[in-house]
């Protein structure tokens, strides 16, 4: 059976850590908000990183999809490999990967990889190839993994009939 691939934000947790950790960063630096555009001018990569090193995210309270991790956690149980792939810092995916204990593999943004769209077709493709995985995920930055995943799962309904103009996709978890 195929592994699962879970994107996090916006699909496992109904938030984006990025946003999360630039708030965060904001309310206990007022003064140092400007960071937040200098980094981001050295690209999207190195402004996760910063802020994935100076913001400690409260993971065990994110606000995650209890429909699918409710799945999840029975697909783990029936021996299914999961997979969380997400354009989020490495640290912070590591970390929501340890509270949850239930994701075999961890791929996430680090060094200059910002690990979404096409860099995270790239690296299923390279692990899973083609159809060697189930996706499941929820914006627009993965209607280019779709089509290569076995099955395709959506969880943003608002998406959907774009969704499938990329081939079979079903929404659920939502």
């Amino acid at each position: 059976m195929e592994p699962i691939v879970v994107d996090l934000d916006g699909t496992l947790v109904k938030t984006d850590l990025l946003h999360e950790s630039a708030i965060v960063y904001v309310k206990k630096n007022p003064l140092k908000s400007v960071n937040l555009l200098l980094w981001l001018l050295k690209g999207v990569d190195f402004l996760k990183k910063n802020l994935a090193e100076q913001v400690q995210l409260d993971i065990k309270n994110l606000p995650y999809n209890q429909l699918l991790l409710e799945y999840l956690a029975t697909e783990h149980k029936n021996g299914r490999i999961l997979v969380l792939a997400t354009a989020s810092h490495q640290i912070y995916a590591d970390q929501v990967a340890r509270h949850l204990g239930i994701f075999s593999f961890v791929f996430a943004t680090r060094g200059s990889l910002n690990l979404k769209g096409n860099n995270k077709l790239a690296c299923l493709l390279e692990h899973f190839g083609e159809k060697g995985f189930d996706y499941i995920g929820d914006s627009s930055a993965d209607l280019v993994i779709f089509p290569h995943a076995k099955n395709a799962i959506l969880v943003n309904p608002k998406l959907l009939k774009t969704a499938k103009k990329h081939g079979p996709v079903e929404c659920r978890f939502s």
